[in-house]
């Protein structure tokens, strides 16, 4: 994972992380403390020049978040990268 990390201003936040060679999708876990909230599959056609890049369509509230990514390779799902914590400021 590259960001969102550290305080962010947007409560939209685009992920970024590096790309993989061979991987052909991804997924994206996003938590809040233990629990995860979401865990969405993408195409690895979000990836450009090295890096994927992905929006989601629903906004997060206020609060302290961390995701991670993991890739699909040749049918097998790799093991999830190390999380990445961001916080989104009350307003």
């Amino acid at each position: 994972p590259i960001s969102p990390s550290g305080t962010i201003n947007t409560n939209l936040p685009t992920y970024t992380w590096s790309m993989i060679k061979g991987a052909t999708k991804y997924q994206y876990q996003l938590y809040q403390e233990n629990t995860r909230l979401t865990a969405q599959t993408v195409s690895a056609n979000v990836c450009t020049n090295n890096i994927c890049t992905f929006t989601p369509a629903v906004p997060l509230s206020a609060g302290e978040y961390r995701w991670r990514v993991c890739a699909y390779i040749n049918n097998i799902w790799y093991s999830t990268s190390s999380f990445l914590n961001f916080s989104i400021p009350s307003r």
